[in-house]
């Protein structure tokens, strides 16, 4: 089953006052083709509390308007109290080819016509950089001096070929709900990851597999309220694995989170607040 990812960029972030030196962030963001700028939600600082309403009712200036959306600047006195900013990004499509550096602006109020959200804005360099069809399959990388921590394989994604997978898993291709398989071309390496579920007894199962030299072998399997809805593959690799970002859906819900996960200890596991410990690819 292919789903559209509704976090259409991934973004790899680096923010001295919010993380340590030997940290990176990664979340996710969006393209706004109506002003040719991406944008991030916001960094909230540690230990600070707030509402949405609070921040988003002070937003003033309309920075752009149309029917069903109006973007309105949060002035940057307010906004600084409770959000970090990232000062720079580099935009990818998600295979991974470079499109633009990209530099923080400003905060928004983006209210569109299904979700009202808190965001930094970015202005990219190259103008016009992004294909059209290519809007919805970004991803974005901060620049650090040193980026031992990434592996120039080159990767496909793909909807997963189910059959031989599900087999694999002694499941039945009707039950899987999202799937979706990732392709990295130098070392020939195939992960896939599949949710299922049995909506009769609440049970939800999401799994992660590698193929290699036509063998298949799991790497993870959960049982949890959410699944895997969509994956976005980056080019970081630590204990021999990419790390991917992967969409979580409560199903029958509208509740929909991101988090990174990272394979170590013989498995996939999610890391808190995104945050990723910086370490030098360790496998060829």
């Amino acid at each position: 089953m292919k789903t559209r990812n509704i976090f259409t960029l991934i973004v790899l972030l680096f923010s001295v006052d919010a993380i340590s030196q030997d940290q990176v962030y990664v979340g996710a963001a969006f393209y706004m083709q109506e002003t040719d700028q991406v944008y991030l939600n916001v960094l909230i600082k540690d230990g600070v509390e707030f509402t949405f309403r609070e921040i988003a009712d002070k937003a003033d200036s309309i920075i752009y308007q149309e029917e069903e959306l109006t973007r309105k600047l949060i002035p940057f006195e307010l906004a600084s109290q409770y959000f970090d900013i990232v000062p720079k990004i580099k935009v990818f499509n998600r295979n991974g080819d470079f499109r633009s550096n990209a530099q923080f602006l400003h905060w928004e109020y983006y209210n569109g016509l299904i979700e009202g959200k808190l965001t930094a804005v970015y202005e990219l360099e190259s103008k016009k950089s992004i294909d059209r069809n290519e809007i919805w399959e970004l991803y974005a990388v901060q620049s650090l001096a040193k980026q031992d921590f990434e592996r120039q394989d080159q990767f496909v994604q793909t909807e997963a070929t189910l059959p031989e997978v599900c087999k694999f898993l002694n499941i039945r291709t009707k039950d899987v709900m999202y799937s979706s398989q990732v392709e990295y071309i130098d070392s020939g390496s195939k992960y896939y990851f599949l949710s299922t579920g049995d909506y009769r007894n609440n049970i939800f199962v999401s799994y992660i597999l590698i193929e290699e030299n036509q063998k298949l072998t799991l790497l993870t399997k959960r049982e949890s309220e959410f699944v895997f809805r969509n994956i976005t593959a980056t080019k970081i690799w630590q204990n021999c694995h990419p790390v991917f970002l992967i969409e979580y859906a409560k199903p029958e819900t509208d509740w929909i989170w991101a988090g990174l996960e990272r394979f170590t200890n013989d498995t996939y596991v999610s890391l808190d607040k995104n945050v990723l410990p910086i370490k030098e690819n360790d496998c060829p």
